[in-house]
């Protein structure tokens, strides 16, 4: 300390401003090598509601043209949860309701957006760890039964972020199933356990300024690691998270949390080696798949609730045939953006 002092006093001196800024430079370096241990309080008879606001903004287009074709997807919903009981050892049993589901889809093939409302209320009943991680969930309202359609390949398959023209048929055809879940991860909106209502992960030991820890949100064909032929498999798809501490946001005090994820992978050596097809005979080349995403967690500096959160994705995918190898057949480009809000209630007067 006696050094960093000396040193922070030398510099100061230098640009003439020792007296104001040693003291804010030594409290600092000491409340960032300070470990704090990030666990989340409840409280009995709390309730807490959110809004959630999401954006993907998807461009495709085919070999020899230079025009992209646009399509973005809206997709906005409330939901709420009330702590029934906060346990002596940390846990807490909640309810949770998300009543109604809004996806508003633009295309160029139409003139006005398409609205649709999904009323399939999800009701929880869930335990919740000190570290947001959710125990023992259970159904309290069965959805309704819905009429099955031909756009639906699986049930409950909600949300289709495909449109129908010839420029996603490709990849739609060739794994339609992962393209969905790659969308649902660039906007975190899809199963509790990927999506932001009960996140951020926490660590489960203390921590400092700038440790990071990780939590897995999806599995997604990757290269397996030592390998020399080269195969892939289905592995975690993990979110590296970052404390960077307490901050000031227009005159208040959160912990923030910064949280961030890389894939880089080719879907096409996964499908070869999941449905035992010979790559010498298919006319493909490649199908390089990327993305990366951000996400800023601002927490109550007390009981770790979180009050807002913002996440922010890029990435691609692509077609590559061994004839146009440079050249794709076919590629997409997309940008998410979710916002997730606390909404706090009128004062009474």
């Amino acid at each position: 300390m006696k050094a960093f002092r000396f040193s922070v006093t030398v510099l100061c001196c230098l640009f003439g401003s020792a007296a104001v800024f040693a003291p804010e430079a030594i409290a600092f370096a000491q409340s960032s090598a300070k470990e704090v241990e990030l666990v989340r309080t409840f409280k009995t008879g709390e309730r807490n509601s959110y809004q959630v606001q999401s954006l993907l903004q998807i461009e495709s287009r085919e070999r020899g043209l230079e025009t992209w074709i646009p399509e973005n997807v809206e997709i906005s919903y409330g939901f709420s949860y009330k702590i029934t009981e906060a346990h002596l050892d940390g846990f807490a049993d909640i309810v949770y309701s998300r009543p109604v589901t809004k996806q508003t889809v633009e295309t160029i093939s139409r003139s006005e957006p398409v609205v649709t409302l999904d009323k399939t209320s999800l009701n929880f009943s869930l335990r919740l760890s000190p570290v947001n991680e959710i125990l023992d969930l259970k159904v309290l309202k069965t959805p309704p039964k819905t009429k099955p359609s031909s756009s639906r390949k699986k049930p409950g398959q909600k949300l289709n972020f495909y449109s129908p023209s010839p420029t996603t048929r490709l990849q739609s055809s060739l794994n339609d199933d992962l393209m969905q879940e790659l969308y649902r991860l660039a906007l975190n909106v899809g199963s509790l356990d990927s999506a932001l209502d009960f996140s951020p992960k926490l660590p489960l030991e203390e921590v400092k300024i700038g440790d990071t820890w990780q939590r897995t949100v999806s599995y997604q064909p990757q290269k397996l690691k030592d390998r020399k032929d080269g195969k892939n498999a289905m592995q975690r798809l993990d979110y590296t998270f970052t404390y960077l501490g307490l901050v000031a946001e227009k005159g208040k005090s959160f912990r923030k949390i910064q949280a961030e994820l890389d894939l880089n992978t080719d879907l096409l050596q996964f499908i070869v080696d999941s449905f035992d097809v010979d790559l010498d005979e298919l006319p493909i080349k490649s199908i390089p798949i990327q993305m990366k995403s951000s996400i800023v967690f601002l927490l109550d500096p007390k009981t770790l609730k979180t009050i807002s959160a913002k996440s922010l994705s890029q990435g691609s995918t692509s077609t590559l045939l061994k004839d146009f190898p440079n050249d794709p057949v076919e590629e997409t480009r997309f940008k998410g953006e979710t916002n997730l809000k606390l909404i706090v209630p009128p004062v009474k007067k």
